[in-house]
């Protein structure tokens, strides 16, 4: 049986982009893309996905997961 347990790197799961930037600064750049704004940044759009991938699987996620440090 093939086990579903994965490891990740913790400093390599949210795009760097991210660690600079807050919520607002985050809803700005989704602003600009509705608006077809032409000066986001591939690197924006990029965090900007990052963003709303962890919100959306924040909010369905229906068990905690788990963080094992050695």
């Amino acid at each position: 049986m093939e086990s579903n347990m994965r490891t990740v790197n913790p400093d390599t799961t949210v795009h760097p982009l991210r660690l600079e930037l807050d919520d607002d600064q985050i809803r700005d750049i989704f602003v600009r893309i509705d608006a077809n704004d032409d000066t986001v940044t591939l690197e924006e759009l990029e965090a900007a996905q990052d963003w709303l991938y962890d919100y959306i699987a924040g909010s369905t996620q229906t068990v905690y997961g788990t963080t094992v440090v050695q």
